[in-house]
């Protein structure tokens, strides 16, 4: 079973402030938008919003269960060449393969969806994602949930409070969060320190 963090249990849980879960939202766009799964091989786009509407759904109401306050990050892709170098890389393998599942769009679909479901979203400016991510959960004492190892890489963000994927308990129907345990890739140094990042407003959305 995957570790779930942690909550005292002298009090009861909606008497506790919730943990914050800074998400890098795009990373988990399969996951709500299930393209590439068999069941969904040939579903057109109105009956995958469908399904990502469902998995939002499952996924909100596990983190009330767990008392997880989520945080959507979606990284512009603009900001940094690091972002561009990987968009580039991205649509250069698809232009490859010849195919696109994911439906035009998706991550504004996607957007709506878990903001009806409230969802704080954000798309901080002028920042690289993976900085955003880590500021936000540096900044407010939370964790990250990303399958990308570079989120590693950041000196004041302890490994324990980086995950990689989650799952909704089907009993307790709470949410469970995996473990990043994969190396930081050797190429990338664990050099960045998130204090020295400049904030550019970002943390205004979530003061509350």
């Amino acid at each position: 079973m995957h570790p779930t963090p942690t909550t005292p249990t002298t009090r009861n849980a909606h008497e506790l402030k919730p943990t914050t879960l800074v998400v890098d939202a795009l990373n988990f766009l399969e996951r709500f938008v299930p393209v590439d799964e068999p069941a969904f091989a040939n579903a057109l786009p109105p009956a995958l919003f469908v399904e990502a509407n469902r998995r939002v759904f499952l996924f909100t109401a596990g983190a009330v269960r767990s008392n997880i306050r989520p945080v959507f990050v979606f990284d512009k892709g603009q900001a940094s060449d690091e972002a561009r170098d990987k968009w580039t890389r991205r649509r250069c393998e698809e232009v490859v393969k010849g195919t696109r599942r994911m439906p035009a769009n998706a991550e504004v679909f996607l957007t709506a969806i878990l903001e009806t479901h409230g969802c704080l979203c954000l798309r901080p400016p002028d920042i690289d994602g993976d900085d955003a991510v880590a500021l936000l959960a540096w900044q407010l004492g939370g964790s990250v949930l990303s399958r990308d190892r570079d989120l590693l890489r950041y000196d004041e963000l302890p490994a324990e409070r980086v995950f990689r994927d989650f799952g909704v308990d089907a009993t307790q129907h709470k949410l469970r969060l995996e473990r990043q345990m994969a190396p930081l890739p050797a190429h990338v140094a664990r050099q960045i320190t998130i204090h020295a990042l400049k904030s550019r407003e970002i943390l205004r959305s979530v003061a509350a």
